[in-house]
């Protein structure tokens, strides 16, 4: 159980990488606006922070009950049982998701403090480590 669960957790750290960043690229206007009327770095980076924990706790909690609601009510095994999912597998999962989470704002937080405003509203590649002055 426990190789399923990494490489459903390995999956699912793809998936929400690619929707976050496509997610910032998509925004990447909106930020570039912010910049011009004044929004500071910190701002910026806690704006996309907050949609992409939000979204993958959200995702979380969502995948979490669905797999328990599965593996309970759905899932029969060889013996003709229902399988349950133990909790410390969920407590788990929880907490890989949590690390998930975190690489996954890592990049779009770099783009959103490194950006200029010119890189933002014209779609400018952003480099995202070296510290500008």
């Amino acid at each position: 159980m426990l190789t399923n669960m990494v490489n459903a957790f390995g999956l699912g750290a793809i998936g929400v990488f690619t929707s976050m960043f496509v997610s910032f690229l998509d925004r990447r206007r909106d930020l570039g606006i912010m910049k011009t009327l004044g929004i500071d770095n910190a701002h910026s980076v806690a704006t996309v922070s907050t949609e992409i924990v939000f979204a993958g706790a959200m995702g979380t909690l969502f995948g979490i009950i669905s797999a328990l609601l599965v593996t309970g009510y759905c899932l029969k095994g060889v013996s003709g049982n229902y399988i349950a999912m133990p909790w410390t597998v969920a407590a788990a999962g929880t907490g890989v998701s949590c690390l998930i989470l975190v690489a996954a704002t890592h990049i779009p937080r770099a783009m959103a403090r490194q950006a200029t405003v010119m890189e933002l509203l014209y779609g400018r590649p952003i480099p995202i480590y070296g510290q500008r002055y």
